[in-house]
């Protein structure tokens, strides 16, 4: 049996990129990669009677497509930021729309019950209204490993 943690799972993303980033007059403004060796690390601590999660990512990307000119050695820095804001804005409005909904589908009242048990214990009857007042915070730290053959 393979560990939920020991797989190797590639995702692919197309994503916008912000316009001070683009080099061409008109150029479409996105961009695809694969993520790969995403790690995440997740804090719970308590504030203010609710829960705060701090979520840390850290991902390779492979570039797959580029469809606008750019110099991605020159700009590999600017290009990791701009990829790494646009997952930590995207990932922010899926948390949001969990707690509006008061779901919690990927298991952040498995850390807080581990993390914080004692105060777990107060609310687990009423996770899904306790998941949505908390604090959620994310991180995101995108490295690009790879450019392939864009040129």
């Amino acid at each position: 049996m393979v560990s939920r943690r020991k797989k190797t799972i590639k995702t692919n993303f197309t994503i916008p990129m912000p316009k001070d980033v683009l080099e061409g007059a008109g150029a479409s403004n996105t961009i695809s990669f694969s993520a790969e060796k995403v790690k995440t690390k997740i804090d719970v601590s308590r504030a203010d009677q609710h829960f705060r999660f701090d979520i840390s990512v850290r991902m390779g990307l492979n570039l797959t497509e580029i469809l606008f000119p750019l110099d991605v050695v020159a700009a590999k820095e600017e290009l990791e930021t701009a990829c790494s804001n646009e997952i930590r804005r995207q990932l922010t409005a899926l948390v949001a729309k969990f707690q509006k909904n008061q779901l919690d589908p990927v298991g952040f009242g498995d850390y807080a019950r581990a993390h914080q048990y004692a105060a777990f214990l107060k609310v687990q009857d009423q996770w899904g209204q306790s998941f949505s007042q908390a604090d959620i915070h994310i991180n995101v730290k995108a490295t690009l490993a790879d450019i392939g053959a864009i040129e």
